[in-house]
């Protein structure tokens, strides 16, 4: 395996990191056309949406894992954690063009804030991580 040139991260994974960020970005024009779509469906999941910030009190690698178990198996994620290199198979994982988490289709209102909640917790995590080099602490 490869000398790491940033902390865990290879050049071409830092590289992928960026390219997913700006492909987040390119990608949001498609939520603004379905928020507009489902308008009233959003008003009630809002509604039911706790505090992100209630995430934050969680270290932010359990944060990572607990969102990912949403998203992903458990064995999966476990899949992950144990191979040679985690942060290039959750890069693979995320280009396989992973299946919506198991039961997406039957959450309720309720599954889904919460999941909105999670969601807006890991970004703006992901987002002091790539400001400030540092993730959001209380």
């Amino acid at each position: 395996m490869r000398e790491k040139e940033f902390g865990n991260l290879s050049r071409e994974q830092v590289r992928e990191t960026f390219s997913f960020l700006y492909q987040g970005k390119t990608e949001k024009s498609d939520l603004d056309d379905l928020i507009k779509q489902k308008r009233e469906k959003l008003a009630a999941v809002l509604d039911s949406v706790i505090p992100w910030s209630l995430f934050y009190e969680l270290p932010y690698p359990h944060l990572a894992v607990f969102y990912f178990l949403v998203l992903a198996s458990k064995t999966k994620v476990k899949s992950i954690l144990k191979s040679k290199d985690p942060a290039q198979a959750l890069f693979d994982w995320a280009n396989s063009d992973p299946k919506p988490p198991r039961g997406f289709n039957k959450w309720d209102t309720e599954d889904m804030g919460i999941f909105l909640s999670l969601t807006m917790a890991m970004i703006f995590n992901i987002q002091s991580i790539s400001m400030f080099r540092q993730h959001w602490m209380i």
